[in-house]
This record gives C-alpha cells, structure tokens and sequence, in this order.
C-alpha cells in the first residue's frame, strides 16, 4: 500500500482527492496538514511513501519545504494551481520528485504517485511539452528565464502582497537582502514600480 500525505490548506480540497484516492487498491491517504507549522509538526522519517505538497499554504512558501518533505518520505509530487513552467522548473530544482498541476484528471494524479513510489520522476502532461521546450532552447524563453532562484520566489511573493519583512521570513533571510533581490528582479524585468510588477505577475500566471 502506498501511503500519502496531503500538504494542502483547502480542507475540502483535501477531501476530495482522499475519498477518490480511497477507491485506488494500492493508495491510501494516511496523513494530512493545512499548513506549513502543522506540515512541521507531523514530520518523522518514514512518515509516508510519498507527500502531495501545495506551493501556496497560509503560513509559508511549499518550495521551502520541499527538502523537509523529502527526509520523511521515498518522494515528493508538487500539487498546485500554479502551471507556469518556471515554478515546475524551481520546484524540481528544490528537490521534488513530481509536479502536478490542480485541475487534471484524476487518473494522472494516480499514475503520479505511483511512478514516484517507485523512485520515478513525473511531470504532468499539461506542463511537461513547455518544461522540455524550456530546457532545450535555455536562451530563449520569456523574462523569467533571467532570473535566479531566489529572485523567482521574491517576485512571487511581492505580487502576493508580502512585505519586504514577511518575505525574508519565509525565505530566512533579512529584510535588506530581500530588498537587494527585488532590486535585481526588477532591473532584469525592467519593471518600475509594484503595479508593474504584481500585472507582470498576472500576465506571466503566476498568481492564482
């Protein structure tokens, strides 16, 4: 049997993918956190086999858990809203074995656990053409092909709304050296003021 954890603040979102996975003969939902300080909480090596991990949870950033994720379980699948290539390519990056994007069939989420119980990568159908179109063509592609890591994440997490402070906390890091990374960003950008940036944000889907 393969046991799952959800990562996820939708409680009915959760549900939902529990009671149809329930009906799979080898896959059982065993353990579930709507937020990050819970996710912590429950943490244990050998908790499950493999961890479904949201991007956006109310209290931090999924990418930074990513690595916690992976010490307690044989994988980790991203399940998220966000479809943009550049977040697949980060959260691979960080280590996550999977990456699935909310609103496929269910059957391909199925296929996904699978695959990365058995020590597999997957990457859903919808995004994978665009990630190897990306990954082939490394100088081409849009702005966001310019950024680093980090500077990704602090562009996300501007358009959401976070301070300068509430950034460097879920990123670790102070406020000045989140500053420098927004300075960067936008320089690469060419973005001139914080509309700009949350409509670039909304134009490039990386908010939901």
């Amino acid at each position: 049997m393969i046991r799952v954890m959800m990562v996820d603040g939708h409680a009915m979102f959760r549900e939902g993918v529990k009671q149809v996975l329930s009906k799979s003969p080898d896959i059982r939902v065993t353990h579930e956190a709507g937020s990050a300080e819970a996710f912590r909480d429950t943490l244990a090596p050998g908790l499950c086999d493999v961890i479904l991990l949201d991007l956006k949870l109310s209290d931090g950033n999924g990418l930074s858990l990513i690595q916690e994720a992976k010490e307690a379980s044989k994988g980790v699948i991203v399940l998220s809203a966000m479809g943009h290539v550049r977040y697949v390519m980060h959260a691979l990056h960080e280590g996550a074995d999977g990456y699935v994007v909310k609103g496929e069939e269910f059957s391909e989420l199925e296929d996904a656990v699978r695959s990365v119980a058995a020590g597999k990568k997957y990457i859903c159908a919808s995004v994978s053409p665009r990630l190897v179109e990306c990954l082939s063509d490394a100088g081409a592609g849009d702005g966001l092909d310019r950024l680093s890591k980090r500077e990704f994440r602090v562009l996300v997490l501007s358009a959401s709304g976070l301070s300068l402070k509430e950034i460097g906390h879920d990123l670790g890091i102070n406020d000045k050296t989140v500053s420098t990374y927004r300075t960067r960003m936008m320089s690469k950008l060419k973005l001139n003021s914080t509309a700009d940036l949350v409509r670039y944000a909304i134009e490039q889907g990386l908010l939901e």
